[in-house]
């Protein structure tokens, strides 16, 4: 394959669209996937595209649904050397939740405020 650590290093950022999302294992209480397979077409800097398949474990990886975006990172001397930029996902994700339960609060203040 490719050295995974490297490209994680020194590859170029992008985003790619999930196009399509099988969970092969969730947890049992929780339902959230812990492990799936993306089918994601990423956008290259020079506006080029390809469409790629990757595999995810742990839930804050596995947690994007068809129609998001998600970080990668890939080789600029070949691009078939794509990976999902883990870190970058799970701080996009740690954002994310951030931003829900701000708005989740500011929801329950001004209901707080009508009654």
């Amino acid at each position: 394959m490719f050295d995974r650590g490297k490209l994680m290093r020194e590859g170029v950022e992008a985003q790619a669209l999930v196009l399509e999302k099988k969970v092969y294992a969730s947890g049992m209480q929780t339902g959230r996937a812990d492990a799936c397979r993306y089918r994601l077409r990423v956008r290259f800097e020079d506006g080029s595209t390809t469409e790629v398949s990757r595999r995810v474990w742990g839930h804050k990886l596995a947690y994007a649904g068809v129609g998001d975006l998600i970080p990668v990172r890939y080789d600029r001397a070949d691009r078939s050397k794509i990976v999902i930029d883990g870190p970058a996902v799970k701080a996009q994700r740690a954002a994310r939740l951030r931003e829900l339960k701000e708005q989740a609060i500011k929801r329950g203040e001004r209901e707080l405020d009508q009654s």
